[in-house]
């Protein structure tokens, strides 16, 4: 999870998107949503998946495989 998290920060940089290591999730898409307001969905939906891998005991087993679908699909 984390390394497809780092995968997405490294798409996201590549952007433009300027971030620092203590900026979490939701902070980082705001950022990146402000340079590139036309991924802003699949922003969302990469950050809503990865919160909820993370930090809530709701995730599901298919939550992982969705980030990496997600991310994959990510073109910046």
């Amino acid at each position: 999870m984390l390394q497809a998290y780092r995968q997405f920060c490294g798409k996201l940089r590549k952007a433009g998107v300027d971030f620092g290591p203590g900026d979490g999730p939701q902070t980082l898409a705001q950022r990146a949503k402000a340079v590139r307001p036309d991924l802003a969905d699949t922003i969302e939906r990469i950050v809503a998946v990865f919160i909820r891998l993370r930090y809530e005991p709701s995730a599901e087993a298919g939550d992982l495989r969705v980030l990496k679908t997600l991310i994959g699909s990510l073109r910046v």
